[in-house]
């Protein structure tokens, strides 16, 4: 199974598309909250066009979207996919993955994931933390904190992080 993860779009179809358009065969978009609004304390995003983007969202054939501390009660009448605070998927294997935007603490141990992914800070993270769960943010593809636009794509166990023009930054796998 190949899930495309993204967060933190902040309105940017041209972010989304760009990365819609790279990954064109993929079972799955797991997108971590942050969808329309581009926050009071960001820059208006290239490509900014919440609109447009909601209806690239809503021709996904497969979505599972985190809500995100920006995403308001509008946006989900607008989105077709429903938004939760916590997302929990179940692998092939038992390989248990949570999901949720990151803006509060997440234990996943507690839940016995063996993957957290989180959006919020937009900052790429692919590391075990001492509890030996994976932490995964994808970062931002439209507003980076570490200046490289970014996403996440999950093949089988596999984890990368991938740049917009499609390079691999960091890989692992979730059990290793």
């Amino acid at each position: 199974m190949k899930i495309l993860i993204a967060s933190d779009l902040h309105g940017s179809v041209t972010a989304f598309q760009t990365i819609l358009d790279r990954e064109q065969f993929f079972d799955m978009a797991l997108l971590l909250g942050d969808y329309l609004y581009h926050g009071p304390r960001n820059p208006l995003p290239q490509g900014y066009n919440p609109m447009e983007l909601v209806n690239v969202i809503n021709s996904l054939d497969d979505a599972v979207l985190v809500k995100g501390n920006v995403d308001a009660d509008i946006d989900q009448e607008l989105i077709k996919w429903p938004m939760s605070p916590v997302v929990h998927v179940v692998l092939p294997d038992d390989v248990h993955i949570l999901a949720h935007h990151g803006d509060k603490p997440l234990m996943g141990k507690f839940y016995k994931a063996q993957a957290v992914l989180s959006g919020h800070t937009h900052i790429k993270v692919l590391e075990y933390d001492d509890e030996g769960v994976l932490r995964i943010n994808p970062g931002s593809p439209s507003l980076p904190k570490d200046n490289v636009p970014s996403y996440a794509v999950l093949d089988g166990l596999h984890v990368m992080l991938k740049s917009l023009d499609g390079s691999v930054l960091a890989e692992q796998d979730i059990l290793s």
